[in-house]
Formats: C-alpha cells, structure tokens, sequence
C-alpha cells in the first residue's frame, strides 16, 4: 500500500528513491542559506549559514531589519561540496583535490609535470590537460550504504577508506606498497590481500553512509521502514508543523539503522535519546495509522481518525484517543456517534462538540465503574436511578470545584472543574456555580484600576490626580430605579 501511495502522482518524486538528493530551494526541506547568491548551506537557526547567522545577531543587536540585512548581506563561497566531485580527466574516479578537480593520481602526475617545467606559462595546465588519458574506476564503493566511488583499488570511498583504516582494518584488507607505481603505471590489475574476508564484508555492512549537504541516504534501512520514512516526510509537507532539518532526518535513518528497526508501526519514540527524534517518529506514526488501519480497525482499537472522513479540525490532530471510556458498548457508542457527525453534512468547523460528547462519556464511564454493578460492563442491568444519580453527583462536583471523575483530557491527565472551564474541555458549567464565580474574579482582577471621578476630568495636561473610586450608594433603592431620568443623573 505504501508503495503505491509513493508511486502515485501527486507524491513527491525527490523522495522516492532510496538515496534523496534534495533542491536547495525544496519547498519543505530547503537547506540553502537566505542570503542570494550564497553558496554555503544554512544553519539550523535563522535560515542562513553559521556565518552569515553570526552578521545577521551582531545586525539584529544595532537595529537593523531582517528583510535589511538579507538584501545587503554579501554571498560567501562554498567551502564544502554538496556531492562528491570526479575527476575532470576520469569522470570514474573521485577527485582527490577540490581546487585542480582531479583524482589522486593526475594530482600527483601533474605536480611532477611542474617540477619538470617550472617556468610554465598560465595556459600549461590547460595543454597539460588536453594530454592526460582518462583512467578506468575502481567501481563502487563496497560500503553497503554508500552510493559513492571507491576512491582506490581497496574498494571504498575516501570517507570509509578513512573509517576503515581507525577501525583498525577489521578483516585485514591491504594494498601492496607504493602499487601506483609497480601496478597502476603498467595497467596491471592491483592485488588486495584479506586475511579475512567474511570480518572485512561484516564491516561494510555496518556502515553508516556519508552525511552530505542537502543529501538523505536510505539505502541501509529495511525496505518496509524506508517505505515509512519516505511517506512520513512527504505527510510532514502537507501540514504547516515544526522545521525538521535534514540532518535530523539523516541522523533518525542512521539510528534506525544502528538498532535494526523493521517498522516504525508499534515501536516505542522513547527508545530515542534526542527528543527531536521521538517527536518525528510521533507524527510518522499518526502518519501511518491513517495508512495501515481502517475505519473499523480503529472502532476495535478505541480511537477515531478525522481524516478517515476527510475532516481535519484546525490546530487539532486527527487522532481522537477513546480508551478512556472503560465499557466497549459506550465506547462503541460513542464511536459510531462521532463518525455520524463527521459524516454529517452538517459537521462542525471546530472539535469542541467532538471534545464535550467524548468528555460526557469518560464521566459516565469512570461513574459507571464505581457505582454500577460489575462497573457497568453490561448495560442490561442498568436502571433509570443511575442516572440521576451520575447527574447529581456531576453538578455536585461542579457545584464544589472538585476534580471530574474521568480522565479526557488529551494529555491523559486529571483536571479540575475550574480548568476544564477555562480550557472548554467539559461540560458548560452553570451561572452561579463556584468555578464561575472565580473566572469573574480573575477577570475583575485583570481589568484597569477604578476609575476617576469626573471632577478630575478638566484638569490641565500633564497633571496626574489620584485615582478616587466613584462614591458607594448605601441606601436601598439610590440606584434611581423608577425615577425620572433628571433625577438619576449625577451632579
């Protein structure tokens, strides 16, 4: 199923493959600096790269605008290549030297060259170019992850090659000595020595690939689980949500890879040490429970999907938890109640009508648990009585500000009558009751201070009387009801 969600047309086609090459101006995942023209990639703060971030605080400090800074900022040149660069001369070999752009060995040829010509003119390396023959590859490298060039006849990358060599050369794997020379200079093939080759290929495929600007690389990860990250990270576009940086999702593929993980479905976030980490598994895996369960699959496991009726409420996820209702008849109930309402022509704009029916039903449940025989599990042998008695026992509780019996609150915790009132995540409370009385007294509290009596209203500018409270009436019936209108106006 996921591989036809991503084979589909309205999906993404850079993250298809099983390494992702990403824009610099990807619409989700750009990772270029804001500064135009700038050719060194951003940093996690502020959109720019580290060193325009540090111009950009110093700016900030003395006053200027962003929009200011970003149009008079200068470009910087790359001082790392997104991708591996080849060699000009040997398009199969990697280059060795970023500033000539050639591999190890046209390197070394051509600074023998200008030892033998010292006095060469500024168009010498271009004739010495046109000379040089291009030289076959050494393939891929045999890193299991790695999509790059070996950059030697050992068969690794310059980056693994490295690895290889502080790992202690697991396995033994060896070149002769000086084989540019005895071998590669007469077109011979280079023997590798292995003492041991079944150590050497258990190294390559614990490898982790190279990290690369503006670069994911799947290729470690089971195919299922790649599946899953890919259609993550194309659900993440869709949703105005937090930044998540490439290196992260990099860095949640490695890690996925360290601990073998076959699926993301069923899998605990806490088994991840950065919290960034647990909180892109989250939303992948509410990603996902839309892919892998049906309407009826998430009836059996307590829980809604919105979208499964193609309603998302704003600033609400689509998951809507109903575990905390104990008797499956009411859950079920409930269930079946709110997908009527999702399918209703007339379905709410707002999830505060889906937020008070599945409040009434976790008080009516965890009442039930108490007070009904065999905690209300069997709805035959209810009667009328108890529900009066939930009725008062609910306007009991309001009445006195104690805590609801239920627990429906989406982060699982017990609240109070005074905040599900002020946080509108239970019933109305009634006019007169003690938690209304006390949202009228926070509110008389936050308003200004009392006001001034007119006799201060003509004072000359600049002069600051002192607040007077307006003058109490204490005999009943001063307010002036009944009397004529001159006789209820104040002097």
């Amino acid at each position: 199923m996921l591989t036809a969600l991503i084979n589909g047309p309205e999906f993404d086609p850079v993250l298809r493959s099983g390494v992702l090459k990403i824009p610099p101006l990807h619409p989700v995942y750009p990772w270029s600096c804001s500064v135009v023209d700038c050719a060194r990639p951003r940093w996690r703060r502020y959109a720019m790269c580290s060193a325009h971030a540090e111009q950009w605080q110093e700016a900030e400090a003395r006053g200027m605008s962003r929009a200011q800074f970003l149009r008079t900022a200068e470009p910087l040149p790359a001082t790392e290549m997104p991708e591996a660069m080849m060699c000009r001369i040997c398009p199969q070999r990697p280059a060795f030297s970023l500033q000539l752009v050639l591999c190890f060995r046209h390197r070394n040829r051509w600074l023998s060259h200008l030892k033998r010509h010292p006095g060469g003119g500024e168009g010498e390396f271009e004739r010495w170019l046109a000379d040089q023959p291009s030289l076959p590859g050494y393939g891929e490298c045999r890193a299991d992850v790695c999509d790059e060039l070996a950059a030697s006849p050992l068969g690794l990358c310059g980056a693994h090659e490295r690895g290889y060599i502080r790992a202690g050369r697991p396995g033994g794997a060896t070149l002769p000595k000086n084989f540019f020379a005895t071998y590669e200079r007469r077109d011979r093939p280079v023997p590798v020595t292995c003492e041991d080759d079944v150590a050497f290929r258990a190294w390559c495929r614990a490898q982790l690939p190279v990290h690369r600007t503006g670069t994911v690389n799947l290729r470690g990860l089971r195919p299922l689980l790649r599946a899953e990250l890919q259609w993550g990270m194309y659900v993440h576009g869709l949703q105005p949500v937090a930044v998540w940086h490439l290196t992260w999702v990099q860095s949640l593929a490695d890690e996925c890879q360290r601990r073998d993980v076959a699926s993301l479905a069923g899998l605990e976030a806490s088994v991840f040490r950065r919290d960034y980490h647990q909180r892109m598994v989250q939303e992948m895996q509410q990603a996902l429970r839309k892919v892998y369960f049906t309407p009826s699959d998430t009836r059996d496991a307590g829980y809604i999907e919105t979208e499964h009726f193609g309603v998302r409420f704003p600033h609400r996820s689509s998951y809507v938890d109903l575990t905390c209702i104990s008797q499956r008849w009411l859950r079920d109930l409930l269930w079946d109640h709110i997908a009527d309402v999702l399918r209703s022509p007339t379905c709410p704009r707002s999830a505060q009508p889906v937020d008070f029916v599945r409040r009434a039903g976790a008080e009516l449940s965890a009442f039930l648990e108490a007070e009904a025989t065999g905690g209300g599990h069997d709805p035959t042998v209810l009667r009328g009585e108890q529900v009066h008695r939930f009725i008062a026992d609910l306007r009991n509780r309001e009445r006195l500000g104690l805590a609801f019996r239920g627990q429906a609150r989406l982060d699982g915790k017990r609240a109070k009558a005074t905040e599900n009132s002020r946080r509108m995540d239970g019933v109305q409370l009634r006019p007169g009751s003690a938690a209304r009385r006390a949202g009228a007294r926070r509110r008389r509290a936050d308003r200004p201070g009392p006001r001034l009596h007119r006799r201060h209203a003509g004072r000359r500018p600049g002069h600051a009387p002192q607040p007077q409270p307006l003058p109490r009436r204490s005999r009943p019936g001063a307010c002036g009801r009944g009397q004529p209108a001159a006789a209820r106006r104040r002097p």
